[in-house]
């Protein structure tokens, strides 16, 4: 291979690589100008000018004029390989870049003058050094947290630099060791590697500014794309929350409305008699409107869940009482049907929003005394949960749940409507409006099948050091006799 390069030209050769890398440049300003740009393009472009003017310094060193005239083409080399690992660690999103880096250039220029008197070879081993040391940093910045998807990219480019520090050592050790490398000044030529290193070097500039575009826009298409996999989310959330609503405004909440108006109209507003016999119909057609309002209340703050629009505070509360409060709050109900709800003697401490937790024990300890049998008992037990997350589970010996039905009921408008044990209607969308609290809270729950009747685990977020206290948690008032 020496021998073949050493039959060619040195004018021709020289004359060939600036062209090369002088149309590596032009290629490079081109795509520029139509904004195939990425993050450090600019350094990118004044790395490439660099070595187009370190390759004219070469070419002008070769006509004749003084050897001090190669100091431009190395401290470009040098440069250039600096600006290279600019715009990567622009490319890389890294942080600032260190640019004190810079001032490698002004002492190597400095250095080159004053070891005029110490000959070629202090020179060589120097420069060498110096470019073996910045092509390393170069090839780090290509591989430290690559991104999945360009890692074989980001291998190659780097092995282009491990070659330049390869070589660059690989020179400054045989300056040292006395094998002075073929060059311009001492033997007219350069040596075959010299060659092949200026070839490839050309070439990963002429294509390291397109393959550096085509990756980010790979990148911006792959975001393009996650973004709009996010935006469709949520567009078919918003189409189901649209058809949940409109299955229930259709349907559970348009047929008590209109068989209150058609009853108010037909059997009172007529009826010219005492209005006090009509008082049991009367309190049917209270009961049905307070379903509606219940209905129409849940309705509302479920679609703020489902929206994002719904403010929680997240606190520090006590599951204990929050559940006792929320017994309090049906413990008429059960007292009618001589439900018993036993509640936790522990207590844990979770984050969330008090006035949403209480709805959701609420909700679920209502419905868990619907379907309760006369004489049946809810209990509510608080654990930690494997994950350390504190777990409180609502448990009933009721008539059960389907397979069905679990999969259906936290969706409103799918729900598997279903009479309680004494006929009581729900209205569909309590456990939809629990599902939509938690998950604003973070939290979770699920609905299970057991021996005996139903179980719902609600999983909460909890608290740093949190523990079970083996304090007992007074217990709710009493229910009230049932109203003879």
């Amino acid at each position: 291979m020496e021998r073949f390069f050493s039959s060619l030209s040195i004018q021709t050769l020289v004359v060939a690589l600036s062209l090369v890398y002088l149309g590596s440049l032009a290629f490079s300003l081109t795509l520029y100008a139509v904004r195939k740009t990425f993050p450090g393009a600019r350094q990118w472009l004044g790395g490439q000018g660099l070595l187009a003017l370190g390759v004219i310094g070469l070419a002008a060193q070769i006509l004749g004029l003084p050897y001090e005239i190669l100091v431009i083409a190395n401290v470009a080399l040098l440069g250039s390989v600096i600006l290279m690992g600019h715009a990567l660690w622009r490319f890389r999103g890294d942080r600032r870049f260190p640019l004190a880096v810079y001032g490698i250039l002004p002492i190597s220029f400095g250095l080159w003058f004053a070891m005029a008197e110490t000959g070629v070879g202090p020179r060589i081993v120097l420069f060498s050094g110096l470019l073996a040391a910045i092509s390393l940093l170069d090839a780090w910045i290509l591989l430290h947290r690559q991104e999945r998807g360009f890692r074989a990219a980001y291998a190659m480019a780097s092995l282009y630099f491990f070659i330049v520090a390869l070589l660059g050592v690989g020179r400054a050790v045989a300056t040292l060791l006395g094998n002075m490398p073929l060059s311009l000044y001492n033997e007219g030529r350069m040596g075959a590697i010299a060659y092949m290193l200026a070839i490839l070097t050309a070439f990963f500039n002429l294509f390291g500014y397109f393959i550096m575009s085509a990756v980010r826009t790979e990148r911006e298409l792959k975001e393009t794309g996650i973004a709009l996999q996010e935006r469709n989310q949520r567009l078919m959330r918003v189409v189901s929350m649209k058809d949940a609503l409109i299955s229930v405004l259709g349907h559970d909440l348009r047929g008590p409305l209109a068989s209150a108006a058609h009853y108010t109209r037909n059997q009172l507003l007529e009826y010219s008699g005492d209005l006090n016999d009509k008082r049991e119909s009367v309190a049917t057609l209270a009961e049905g409107l307070d379903r509606a309002s219940s209905l129409l209340e849940n309705l509302v703050e479920w679609a703020r869940g489902e929206s994002g629009k719904l403010e929680l505070n997240h606190e520090s509360l006590s599951l204990a009482h929050t559940a006792s409060e929320a017994a309090a709050d049906v413990a008429s109900v059960a007292g009618d049907k001589g439900v018993t709800i036993s509640l936790p003697e522990n207590d844990l401490m979770a984050t969330a929003d008090s006035r949403a937790t209480v709805t959701v024990f609420r909700n679920l300890l209502s419905n868990s005394v619907k379907y309760c049998r006369e004489g049946g008992t809810v209990s509510v037990r608080l654990s930690v949960g494997p994950n350390g997350r504190p777990t409180a589970t609502v448990q009933d010996d009721g008539i059960g749940l389907r397979p069905e039905q679990i999969e259906r009921m936290f969706q409103p408008g799918r729900t598997i409507l279903t009479l309680g044990t004494n006929g009581e209607q729900g209205t569909g969308m309590g456990l939809a409006l629990c599902k939509a609290f938690l998950e604003a809270m973070g939290s979770t729950i699920r609905a299970e099948q057991t021996p005996t009747g139903a179980r719902f685990v609600v999983t909460f977020q909890g608290l740093s050091g949190n523990s079970i206290s083996a304090n007992p948690v007074p217990a709710p008032e009493p229910p009230p006799e049932p109203v003879k």
